[in-house]
């Protein structure tokens, strides 16, 4: 698997291949304990409770003063840490690691009962992702965010390449035609001014108003384009709507969105069922059971990705 090589203007390209069977580790207590919803509390004075007679209001006031004495904001920060010090994409040794660390922490904290099961799932990981621009010069993209000081963790070399889940494996090299937001309108206007998009590489924004990635690949999917490369405009994300990033809030120039292009529930679930009945199979992959008795499906042979042009 290669990347995609861009004869025109480039900027961020996905492209990756689906991987199958990865191992998945979750920590969960083996028994949901839900809280019963409770009315709203409104205090209509010092010490006056809505919904409590006022024999119960110190009682009421001390539990509240208890609770709020609980929770720790360095606490929180020391654990916030812990989960984010490095990368832990689904699959990845981290992930397990912080699987085990939580089970940990929940039976230090009274879980009677955690257990720890191993899933095998279809899941979307890049082996390879490339772009480069091959004319009018040559130039081939990082696909990473530049790093700060302000953040050291932007200089962790463990963070991956740029790429959108659920695309489509291939090796494109075609001409780039810029569409605008990618919504059927703006390819109405292309070839209403004669311009044509089938076999090319589409250049599509992250759009204000917004339209969902997933939504931009399926019509790029449908208008016949090879590929599709989608960028945040500082129009929409960046210098033009004030300070960025590490001094302002919006997005620096490098900055990539990172995420899938699944075309929401409906749509994903239709592709796992279809992969299930493909294999005979019904509603209980997620116990792992058709992920242990067929390599098939592990594997992604005899599959047929609804996914069809890179990302």
């Amino acid at each position: 698997m290669t990347g995609i090589r861009v004869p025109l203007a480039a900027v961020v390209a996905i492209v990756l291949p689906i991987s199958c069977g990865v191992p998945v580790s979750t920590a969960s207590p083996q028994q949901s304990h839900k809280l019963p919803q409770s009315p709203v509390v409104r205090r209509t004075g010092p010490q006056e409770i809505l919904g409590f007679s006022p024999d119960h209001v110190p009682g009421e006031l001390q539990i509240e003063k208890q609770f709020a004495a609980i929770p720790s904001a360095d606490r929180a920060r020391a654990f916030h840490r812990i989960l984010t010090a490095e990368p832990h994409p689904a699959a990845s040794p981290r992930n397990h690691e912080l699987a085990l660390y939580i089970a940990s922490q929940w039976k230090q904290q009274g879980w009677e009962d955690v257990v720890i099961r191993r899933y095998d799932v279809l899941h979307s990981r890049p082996r390879e992702v490339s772009l480069e621009m091959v004319a009018p010069v040559s130039y081939r993209a990082t696909l990473r965010e530049d790093s700060y000081n302000a953040d050291p963790d932007t200089k962790n070399p463990h963070i991956s390449s740029g790429y959108l889940g659920y695309s489509a494996s291939g090796e494109i090299t075609a001409p780039v035609v810029y569409a605008h937001s990618g919504n059927p309108e703006d390819y109405d206007l292309l070839r209403h001014n004669g311009i044509d998009v089938k076999g090319k590489i589409v250049l599509v924004r992250y759009s204000n108003p917004y339209s969902y990635r997933g939504f931009k690949a399926l019509t790029a999917e449908r208008e016949g384009a090879a590929a599709i490369l989608i960028y945040s405009d500082p129009a929409e994300d960046g210098y033009a709507q004030g300070k960025v990033f590490p001094d302002g809030p919006w997005g620096p120039e490098s900055h990539i969105q990172r995420g899938a292009i699944r075309r929401g529930p409906q749509r994903l679930a239709r592709r796992v069922a279809y992969f299930l009945s493909f294999y005979g199979g019904g509603s209980r992959a997620s116990e792992g059971r058709y992920g242990h008795q067929h390599p098939a499906l592990r594997s992604g042979r005899g599959a047929h990705p609804r996914e069809r042009i890179p990302r």
